[in-house]
């Protein structure tokens, strides 16, 4: 159901990032910037082995490392119009692990997390804004690419008995873009 809850938000936020730019007009150039991005998240989720969310081992260093790189592109989709962040944890596979460090409050993996994400805004905040300034039509259609292209990684399947709650939360994932949207 929660993964259902934010292919609604993914699918409501496409007229969103469509309206944020002036000239969305379709050619050659900007469709190829639209497929790259498109499948960098595909690939991503293609190439991932293991595709079950797992709590990871807070003790250990590569886990530390991982929480760091999760902050830090969290902090990117942030700045980014139309990503969310809380996605891309669970694209990461590191959702999970990080609100049991929260509800832990373990705090050795919150420093790396809270250095991740300090990395990632002041880090990508100049670049994000420059990209908006210089190449606007191509930076929304890259984001586009990357909103369209995360959806198979959100897909849960389809299992009968839930179907009524799988369509209510894609109507309330969308509901909650739009609200935003409007106020």
């Amino acid at each position: 159901i929660t993964f259902f809850f934010f292919i609604g938000t993914v699918l409501a936020s496409i007229p969103v990032i469509m309206d944020s730019c002036s000239d969305m007009r379709l050619s050659i150039h900007r469709m190829g910037v639209f497929f790259l991005f498109f499948l960098l998240p595909v690939l991503f989720f293609m190439l991932q082995v293991d595709k079950s969310e797992v709590v990871m081992d807070l003790s250990s260093w590569s886990t530390l490392f991982m929480l760091t790189i999760s902050g830090f592109i969290a902090a990117i989709a942030m700045i980014i119009p139309g990503i969310s962040g809380s996605f891309m944890l669970l694209l990461l596979g590191s959702y999970s692990t990080i609100i049991n460090v929260i509800n832990s409050f373990h705090i050795l993996s919150l420093f790396a997390i809270a250095s991740g994400v300090f990395l990632g805004i002041i880090m990508c905040s100049k670049l994000v804004n420059y990209l908006l300034s210089t190449y606007e039509s191509l930076t929304y259609y890259a984001i586009l690419g990357l909103v369209l292209g995360s959806l198979p990684a959100l897909w849960p399947g389809i299992v009968s008995t839930y179907i009524i709650y799988d369509i209510v939360a894609i109507f309330f994932g969308g509901g909650i873009v739009f609200f935003m949207k409007r106020f």
